[in-house]
């Protein structure tokens, strides 16, 4: 069931792998991509084994990178500190002692969407609440690496666990265009994406997110607003 998650060959370029602290044994790309394989699977049954629709937490998200990539990296499961400051496609991802909080809204604004959706028996809008939260994971990009891939076992788990299949990740370019898309707030390429694994009708674009997609960036670590303040905002569309 691998390709279904991963979709073909890693997007990464050995030369920026081994520019982060490896584990020793970690010498070649093909050992990298074998051990995150492995790890991958790992953290699949473990994903299994606590419904991550209603019950994801941030500490499960920890392990399921530690899973993943613990024969990779020895930081595997570490959040970015103080200093490691991240972009993704040109946006800047959330401040490190911003990420528990982010990660915490993301959860809530996800359940929502899902709750409004299963209430209505909705399938497009049951897909946008997961894919929401997949490209919100991605926009607060928790790790220095490995945000993709855990990212989209949680994904292939919570698709799975609604709509009995996994998801294809096997058109790179479609995955890829259906991200830049949510990182605007249109979810429409990424339901019709995910849709196709299970023939679900195709939703026209745009298809807005109800919440803020981009983390919010303050200019100071004192005062951090609470997280009802934080969610009034996101709603907001500031």
């Amino acid at each position: 069931m691998m390709p279904a998650v991963e979709g073909g060959p890693s997007p990464h370029r050995w030369n920026q792998i081994r520019r982060l602290p490896l584990q020793p044994a970690i010498r070649t790309l093909e050992l990298y991509e074998r051990a995150v394989m492995i790890g991958t699977l790992d953290a699949l049954e473990l994903l299994r084994g606590i419904d991550p629709v209603r019950a994801l937490s941030v500490a499960d998200i920890r392990h399921v990178h530690y899973r993943i990539f613990s024969e990779v990296h020895p930081w595997a499961g570490q959040f970015r500190s103080v200093g490691q400051m991240a972009t993704i496609g040109g946006f800047p991802t959330a401040e490190p002692y911003r990420i528990v909080r982010e990660l915490d809204l993301a959860l809530f604004q996800s359940a929502e969407m899902l709750a409004e959706a299963l209430s209505a028996r909705d399938p497009q809008r049951t897909i946008a609440a997961l894919g929401f939260f997949h490209v919100r994971y991605e926009r607060v990009h928790p790790f220095l690496d490995g945000n993709g891939r855990s990212g989209r076992a949680i994904l292939a788990v919570q698709f799975e666990k609604l709509f009995g299949t996994l998801p294809r990740f096997t058109d790179q370019c479609g995955y890829r265009e259906a991200m830049r898309a949510g990182n605007r707030k249109d979810l429409a390429p990424l339901i019709n994406y995910l849709g196709g694994s299970v023939a679900v009708p195709a939703a026209a674009a745009p298809w807005l997110a109800p919440f803020q997609v981009s983390p919010r960036l303050l200019e100071t670590a004192e005062g951090q607003p609470t997280f009802e303040e934080d969610l009034a905002w996101s709603r907001g569309g500031c």
